[in-house]
């Protein structure tokens, strides 16, 4: 009988009850930890740490991938001196995340110690822009600050480098503290143009900055061309800056008289870095299908590309497949911190930038708010709100987009004339990585683009103590090797001969590819058809005495063999041209099946944290109720054990 009972009340025992009896045995200490160990899990994801990357590298950091003209003699020669871009950056190891490395520069930033001599420019409007200068021997003697005294001797061939500071930023920023001061130090003139209303000095017009506002840097580099004649100018543009020095060099193509610039962390494309990023990993997929069909599509069918120029210019279509693999391979690599982490952190930069430009308004109050909407300007929550209460009607915008669209210096990346380094890191919070006009920069000869998977914006910290920024030491030795550059000098000479050419979308240019309707593809130009294939013909023959080695001094001998067999020199020419198709599109696309993996445990991991609140909510509830019979439960069924 008592076995009967005991068997019945081991039956009436619910299996999780006796799982919440194990549980209860476990002490609360290790709850603690292993929920410890869960958040720091989680805040290493969302932070975007990469510390035990750096560890499991031995430190030995990452290399910087650089983006140029593989044509440009420029680019090549700057490259191979410039060590530093052939390097690696490692970031400080306490400061392994680019929300780290971007809040310690903006609140300690250890900028050196130094004073400027500040000069008053007034511009044509009335308006007064601040000019704080800095020179070697202000860094070596430590001179007083003066207000509007001679930085420079008259005539001075220094050559001066003029900072323009990113948003909300003046010459007092940490970043253009640490640049320069190291500029300084390796004898060159440093100017800092702030912003109007920035530096410390009040509104003086109706004319305020905006991030496509090129026409007082114009007059800036003008007023100090005229000041010193005989001084190679140099710029660099940090942020808004950036945008807005890459801008001015489009838009004066040839004419500008700067020497060279660099861009660093530059927001690109304003529509991009405004629209929050929502990357989607069901595009995988399809991305792959595209891919592997227009490869399979070539190789089938390689006389539909017989009519293409021939190896040099066809390789602009490889170039560009891979370019857009590669980019996508990017983005896929950082799908998780887009996906999820970078939106309410995005949301939190967002906020912090529109505190700033609240803060430069409250400045100048009295005539923001009777240009602007001031009770806008007050109830700003982003900086979208912003600009379309304050930014977009001083500017005299239709619209917030027609402001984002217009004042982007993707637009005139193309019409770059002068030496060009851009600078960013691939996980920059705020100008991100998807603004990055990849192909533009890889088709001017004049742009070199370096980029680093980590750095943050503007900060690339390096170091134990953090005592140097990476991209400063960049800008230097940049500068320096283009200072005693040759191109520079037939640079300098070419300045002012010849006018910028009209700014034209590349949708507009050639080449283009027709497909008929008998699936054959052909190239088409702007020029007439004559013109295309002379030019053709002309690339074909020149490539072709390069390959032999020998050019003939009157170029009137043609072999007989060639004329008799065009047929066999088509058939090899358009080998030659599927295999350099097909080879680096492939090699991506197989870099895309391997990813696809990834993507699906990425999207099984996405979908258990999205619907976790719901989840975790039924089952609290269950759990709650099966607690409340668990004691009387268990003494029942230990009086029976016991029996």
């Amino acid at each position: 009988m008592d076995w009967e009972r005991l068997a019945a009340a081991k039956a009436s025992i619910s299996p999780y009850d006796l799982l919440f009896q194990a549980l209860a045995l476990i002490p609360f200490s290790h709850y603690f930890f292993a929920a410890s160990f869960l958040f720091l899990i989680f805040l290493y994801s969302f932070l975007e740490i990469h510390f035990l990357h750096d560890l499991l590298t031995l430190f030995r950091g990452d290399p910087v991938t650089l983006t140029y003209n593989s044509c440009s003699e420029l680019a090549q020669s700057v490259v191979a001196n410039c060590k530093i871009l052939q390097g690696r950056y490692l970031a400080t190891p306490w400061l392994s995340s680019p929300h780290l490395q971007t809040a310690f520069l903006s609140f300690l930033g250890r900028p050196p110690p130094l004073t400027y001599r500040r000069h008053l420019f007034r511009a044509y409007d009335g308006g007064t822009i601040a000019l704080d200068w800095l020179t070697y021997t202000d860094v070596v003697g430590g001179t007083s600050c003066m207000l509007d005294s001679s930085a420079a001797p008259k005539g001075d061939k220094t050559p001066i480098v003029i900072v323009i500071p990113g948003l909300t930023s003046d010459s007092a920023a940490a970043y253009v503290k640490h640049l320069a001061f190291n500029l300084a130090r390796q004898g060159w003139n440093v100017v800092v143009s702030n912003h109007r209303g920035l530096g410390g000095v009040s509104l003086t017009s109706d004319c305020c900055y905006n991030a496509g506002w090129t026409e007082d840097l114009r007059k800036i580099i003008d007023h100090i061309r005229c000041e010193y004649p005989e001084a190679p100018l140099f710029a660099v543009g940090t942020s808004i800056g950036a945008n807005i020095l890459v801008k001015y060099l489009g838009e004066d193509g040839a004419n500008t008289p700067l020497v060279s610039a660099a861009a660093i962390c530059s927001p690109w494309d304003l529509l991009v870095i405004h629209r929050k990023v929502r990357f989607q990993l069901r595009e995988l997929p399809y991305v792959e299908i595209c891919s592997t069909s227009l490869t399979y599509y070539i190789r089938e069918k390689p006389s539909a590309i017989m009519l293409l120029p021939p190896l040099p210019s066809l390789s602009w279509m490889a170039n560009g497949c891979s370019g857009i693999l590669d980019h996508f391979l990017l983005k896929s690599n950082l799908t998780y911190s887009l996906f999820i982490n970078r939106r309410p952190m995005q949301k939190l930069y967002d906020r912090a930038l529109t505190v700033g430009l609240q803060g430069y308004a409250q400045l100048h109050q009295s005539i923001l708010s009777r240009l602007a909407n001031w009770e806008g300007i007050e109830k700003s929550s982003s900086l979208r709100d912003f600009d379309n209460h304050a930014t977009r009607v001083l500017g005299k915008f239709e619209t917030v987009d027609t402001y984002y669209r217009r004042s982007s210096s993707t637009n005139y990346v193309e019409n770059v004339s002068v030496p060009l380094l851009c600078v960013s890191a691939l996980d920059d919070p705020v100008c991100t990585s998807e603004a990055i006009p990849w192909d533009e920069c890889r088709l001017n000869e004049n742009i070199i683009l370096a980029t680093t998977p980590h750095g943050g914006h503007l900060a690339f910290y390096e170091g134990i103590a953090a005592s140097s920024i990476w991209w400063v030491r960049v800008v230097n030795e940049f500068f320096g090797v283009l200072r005693t550059s040759p191109h520079i000098e037939g640079r300098k000479k070419m300045q002012g001969s010849t006018m910028p050419k009209p700014l034209q979308s590349s949708i507009d240019q050639a080449p283009y590819l027709n497909v008929m309707d008998d699936g054959m593809v052909t190239a088409i130009s702007n020029e007439q058809t004559d013109a295309f294939v002379e030019d053709i013909s002309n690339e074909h023959t020149t490539h072709s005495k390069k390959d032999e080695g020998t050019i003939s001094d009157k170029g009137t001998s043609v072999d007989l063999t060639d004329k008799l067999n065009p047929e066999k020199q088509i058939k090899q020419q358009v080998e030659q041209n599927v295999k350099d198709l097909i080879v680096p599109v492939q090699g991506r696309i197989d870099k895309l099946s391997r990813r696809s993996r990834q993507s699906i445990w990425l999207l099984v991991y996405i979908s258990i944290i999205t619907t976790w609140p719901f989840v975790g909510s039924v089952l609290l509830s269950v759990l709650k109720r099966r607690f409340k019979t668990f004691k009387p439960v268990f003494q029942e069924a230990s009086s029976l054990l016991n029996l």
